[in-house]
């Protein structure tokens, strides 16, 4: 047999490793409170388990571009955060952030200094170590890595890293698990976080049709190392309403290396192939898609040419930082790809969504971006969820 994937080797491998604070969320959804309580958390794990960890702080920036109106702007978003519980934010001059960032061209900013650079897989590995009863660095130990969750169970728990799911059959209290090739796993409880594939178990498992999944891959360019020093924090724009995406940012990550990105295109396939019929099928088909399409379609334009052009992206990026040349680019780029919930109107879910079709079944409909950074949040509400 094939030796088993690492622990988080899918979407958590691709993660940009961004701790985000909750500066961005509307205040009545669950990715506000969620992700502040799930910041405090994952930042007090790191620390006590000596996860690797940078603390960075972000920029919230208004461009020259967006100048009229954008101290009041921030000003507004950094009440409503800090009403949020959101720590330390404070709003800065135009001076102020280039004591900060020199290279930085804004017209003012929110600093969150608590948002920081962390390592996802190490966070899930600390969390099956936690379940396995041993001290999470063990798990970098080969044996251990080869025995966990394959045959031998550890402290009686059994992690299965190498078991894709080709079918479900339920029954009146029970769920069981196919595999091709392997003995089948039933149990009395099933949470399904299933990520990219997460519309299509839970319908298997007595879910609802909708929302549906969009598979959206984001493109990031990566400084050269000569030009890491011009930042040394995240840098985000601040939102603008007319578009679901973010727009270009930047990402201080934990090694020193400066990410520029992701941008956002719907992928014809929901895994790294480049194209497959049946998944593109499925998109179009899901409902609301094409009012998502209709509604969105300037934003897809100017996505699909900073993905082709470099000097489109370029020109994106210059209006942070106008000293930035494409030569420091790296020519290589990295990708991901995000699984985003798409309601029947249209529109983006804008909240975790759960669903519970059956007393002994969860299921994780929607979980993008705060998502890893509000993870331990999420476990406590599924938690409370089956304590009902």
């Amino acid at each position: 047999r094939a030796p088993p994937p690492p622990f988080a080797s899918m979407q958590s491998s691709r993660n940009s490793g961004v701790v985000h604070c909750g500066i961005f969320y509307k205040p009545s959804s669950s990715y506000a409170t969620l992700c502040v309580q799930g910041a405090k958390d994952l930042l007090a794990r790191a620390e006590r388990l000596g996860l690797p960890l940078r603390k960075c702080g972000k920029l919230v920036v208004a461009t020259n571009s967006n100048r009229v109106g954008a101290h009041e702007r921030l000003t507004a978003l950094a009440r409503q955060a800090t009403s949020l519980g959101v720590p330390d934010l404070r709003v800065m001059s135009e001076q102020e952030v280039r004591e900060l960032e020199p290279a930085l061209s804004t017209a003012g900013a929110i600093l969150a200094p608590t948002s920081a650079s962390i390592d996802f897989p190490s966070v899930a590995a600390s969390l099956v170590a936690e379940a396995m009863d041993v001290p999470w660095s063990r798990l970098q130990n080969e044996r251990l890595l080869t025995t966990a969750g394959q045959d031998t169970p550890v402290n009686g728990v059994r992690v299965l890293r190498s078991f894709p799911v080709t079918r479900i059959s339920t029954g009146v209290s029970t769920t069981t698990l196919h595999s091709d090739g392997q003995p089948p796993v039933t149990g009395h409880t099933v949470i399904e976080c299933a990520g990219m594939n997460a519309d299509r178990l839970a319908r298997d498992l007595g879910g609802a049709r909708t929302p549906g999944i969009i598979p959206v891959e984001g493109q990031w360019r990566v400084f050269q190392p000569s030009a890491a020093h011009l930042l040394s924090r995240h840098v985000y724009p601040l939102p603008d309403p007319n578009h679901p995406w973010l727009g270009v940012h930047f990402t201080a990550r934990l090694n020193g290396d400066v990410w520029a990105g992701p941008n956002a295109l719907v992928k014809p396939s929901r895994t790294t192939a480049t194209f497959s019929l049946s998944d593109s099928l499925e998109t179009v088909t899901t409902p609301g898609f094409a009012s998502f399409l209709a509604r969105y379609a300037p934003s897809g334009v100017r996505e699909f040419g900073g993905a082709w052009s470099d000097a489109a992206y370029l020109r994106r990026i210059n209006e942070f930082l106008p000293t930035m040349k494409r030569q420091d680019l790296r020519p290589e780029r990295e990708y991901g790809i995000r699984a985003l919930a798409l309601d029947p109107s249209g529109e983006l879910e804008g909240n975790f969504v759960l669903e519970r079709p059956h007393s002994s079944r969860l299921l994780v409909r929607n979980a993008p971006s705060p998502a890893a950074t509000s993870c331990l949040a999420i476990g406590k509400r599924i938690a409370e969820e089956f304590r009902k």
